[in-house]
C-alpha cells in the first residue's frame, strides 16, 4: 500500500516536471516602472554590477569588449503610446505576452531579442513589444491589452499584418525559426 502511495506520488512529480508549461500565479500588485528596464537588485538591497541587464537593454559599442550589433532592436517593452503609434502608421506588429516570473518566458526572451537584433529582421519594420502579463511589472495599460485580446496565459504571441489584422496567436515556446517564418507572413 505504502509503495503504491509512493508510486502514485512519483508519477504525479514526473508529469509534472515534463508538462513543460508555466504555471499562472495570483497577480503581484504594481511595482513602479521605469522607461528601462531596471538591473536587478540584490536582497541587500544594493544595486547588481553594471554588467547585470536586461535583455532588451540595447547593447553599446565595448559592452563586454564586443562591438555593437549592425541593426537596432526594434523589440522593445510595450507602452501604450508606442503600440498606438505603429498601429498609426501602419507597421506590422508583434506582441509577446511574458512574465517576469515564468521559466519558459525566461529562456524565450533572449531568443527574441537576438532575432530582432538580425538586420535583415530590423529592415521590415517589425514593432515588436514585451507585454508584462500579470507579473510584478503589469501595468494597467498592459492589463487592458491582455484583456482586448483574452490573452490568459503568458508566453503568448500575436502577429497583425499592416492593416491591423490579427494573423497569428500561439501560446508557448517559439523557435527562432518559427518566430522568423511569422514575420516573414507580416512583412
Amino acid at each position: 500500500m505504502r509503495r503504491n502511495r509512493f508510486l502514485l506520488f512519483f508519477a504525479v512529480a514526473l508529469v509534472g516536471l515534463t508538462s513543460g508549461g508555466c504555471t499562472r500565479t495570483p497577480f503581484t500588485p504594481n511595482v513602479a516602472r521605469t522607461e528601462e528596464p531596471a538591473l536587478a537588485v540584490p536582497s541587500g538591497g544594493e544595486r547588481a554590477p553594471e554588467a547585470v541587464r536586461s535583455p532588451l537593454a540595447q547593447p553599446q559599442s565595448g559592452d563586454a569588449g564586443t562591438p555593437a550589433p549592425p541593426a537596432v532592436s526594434s523589440y522593445r517593452p510595450y507602452t501604450k503610446d508606442a503600440y498606438e503609434q505603429a498601429k498609426a502608421e501602419g507597421r506590422p506588429i508583434l506582441l509577446y505576452f511574458y512574465a517576469n516570473w515564468c521559466p519558459l518566458c525566461a529562456d524565450q526572451e533572449p531568443k527574441v531579442v537576438e532575432l530582432f537584433r538580425r538586420p535583415d529582421i530590423a529592415d521590415w519594420g517589425v514593432a515588436a513589444f514585451r507585454v508584462n502579463y500579470n507579473d510584478s511589472d503589469t501595468d494597467s495599460d498592459e492589463r487592458d491589452l491582455a484583456a482586448e485580446f483574452g490573452v490568459n496565459y503568458q508566453h503568448t504571441f500575436f502577429t497583425f499584418d499592416r492593416s491591423g489584422k490579427q494573423v497569428w496567436r500561439a501560446t508557448g515556446t517559439q523557435s527562432p525559426t518559427q518566430l522568423r517564418s511569422r514575420l516573414e507572413a507580416i512583412r
